[in-house]
């Protein structure tokens, strides 16, 4: 900062840029020529710190061009840069020190006038001086509190804008938050209805594939009984006409062997032709243990059968050969993933609960679990092992026939099976039966 020499110039200056403000434009000439002794020019470079804010301060400003700044601690509040903006004069109206601090945006220039200068002027020119500045402080504050007021209603205006705004963004948001739960719902229905078709489609070639099924097998159980038939017939002359036990034994068995597989073919037969099968109360751990003596005398030495039979396992509505044929083909397919290293079939047989699908309820049920510590199926593979003729054995080994026939069977009889696998662990199936009353009557599926 530095003073610009109080030449008759500049006092010209000073009284011009004075006439031309309208907070003096009103005052006496006489009056005006006592204020100039107080006033004198002074610029400020870009920058500069004019006033500071908590400092003492004796002078008012008035700009004549330029630019500056008024900042409450480090907040810019107002800018100032209209000739004849005044700064300055809050602290010598108030008496105290600078409540703001104003900085030069541009270089700028002003008029100062000293506050402190008026008592060294006569008792009347004092007083009048004093009015006169009384006067301008009290014009400069009606504009203060016109801008303050102005300020204050474009505020209240743009709070209630903004609470408008804010209201009709609720309204949005709650809008938006219905739609939202609205296309979860159609999102979901659209889902469950997807499942549900692909459930039905899935269920339409299983019925396809069954139905090819049971037209191939009937043809060929046709064939197959009359070859039984006369197994069964030359066993039974030969039993006959022997006397050793053992050897009656071993044809017993090959007889009781050969009713089985006779049901079997009937069962086949029936099947293909679509015809209901005759159920009736069923021990399933007495079919199981007639089962498993035949599946013993099939199995290598390095294979184990661990048998579970919960004590007072009730009984099921079902088809006991059909039952005896589900325990042959799980323990067959066990026997095929342990054949190479051996192992261990864990077979157990116990009541359960289980939900079913037309009530949450759970309901009391038979479950029969076989489970292996062979190699298991691989993830890609297991939602296929229930398909006709699927199989990962080789060629000539399986027909892919067993699993399917026991799904068939299973749902046939109003149970669920589900099957379990980790690779390189084992497999594990568990059925579930509904359980029944102790004599209910013969029925048909």
């Amino acid at each position: 900062m530095h003073d610009i020499e109080s030449s008759p110039h500049d006092q010209d200056i000073i009284l011009y840029q004075l006439k031309k403000s309208r907070l003096f434009n009103h005052i006496p000439d006489e009056l005006l020529q006592e204020v100039l002794p107080m006033a004198t020019l002074l610029s400020f470079p870009k920058n500069t710190t004019v006033l500071e804010e908590g400092q003492p301060n004796t002078k008012i400003y008035f700009l004549i061009e330029g630019q500056t700044s008024i900042l409450s601690g480090t907040e810019n509040i107002l800018t100032l840069k209209r000739t004849g903006d005044i700064f300055g004069e809050m602290s010598i109206i108030s008496n105290h020190h600078c409540s703001a601090t104003v900085i030069a945006m541009t270089d700028i220039r002003t008029i100062v006038i000293d506050a402190k200068k008026i008592g060294d002027y006569s008792q009347i020119h004092s007083k009048q001086l004093k009015n006169m500045l009384y006067q301008i402080f009290s014009m400069i504050l009606t504009d203060k509190l016109n801008l303050t007021t102005h300020k204050a209603q474009k505020f209240e205006q743009a709070h209630h804008e903004l609470l408008q705004a804010k209201i009709k963004l609720q309204t949005m948001h709650h809008a938006l938050q219905q739609r939202h739960q609205e296309l979860k719902c159609e999102i979901s229905e659209k889902i469950n209805s997807e499942k549900k078709r692909i459930q039905l489609e899935s269920e339409l070639r299983q019925s396809k594939k069954i139905e090819a099924l049971g037209t191939l097998a009937g043809g060929i159980a046709h064939d197959f009984n009359n070859i039984l038939s006369s197994i069964m017939a030359n066993t039974e002359m030969f039993m006959m006409s022997t006397t050793d036990h053992h050897n009656t034994l071993y044809l017993e068995h090959v007889v009781q062997s050969c009713k089985r597989a006779t049901e079997l073919t009937q069962q086949i037969l029936t099947f293909s032709r679509m015809e209901p099968t005759q159920v009736e109360h069923v021990d399933v751990a007495t079919v199981l243990q007639e089962a498993l003596h035949m599946i013993y005398a099939t199995l290598p030495k390095n294979i184990h059968i661990k048998l579970n039979i919960h004590i007072g396992c009730g009984n099921i509505i079902a088809n006991a050969t059909q039952i005896h044929q589900i325990i042959i083909n799980l323990c067959t397919n066990a026997k095929h993933a342990l054949q190479h290293h051996g192992g261990t079939i864990m077979i157990t047989l116990q009541e359960t609960t289980y939900p079913t699908k037309q009530e949450d309820t759970l309901n009391p049920y038979l479950k029969l679990s076989v489970r292996d510590n062979g190699i298991g199926i691989p993830r890609e593979t297991i939602d296929k092992i229930f398909d006709p003729f699927f199989t990962t054995k080789e060629m000539g080994i399986g027909t892919g026939l067993g699993l399917s026939v026991i799904h068939g069977i299973v749902k046939k009889h109003r149970g669920e099976i589900h099957v379990q696998s980790i690779l390189g662990e084992g497999t594990t199936f568990d059925i579930y039966f509904p359980l029944v009353e102790k004599h209910p009557p013969v029925q048909h599926l």
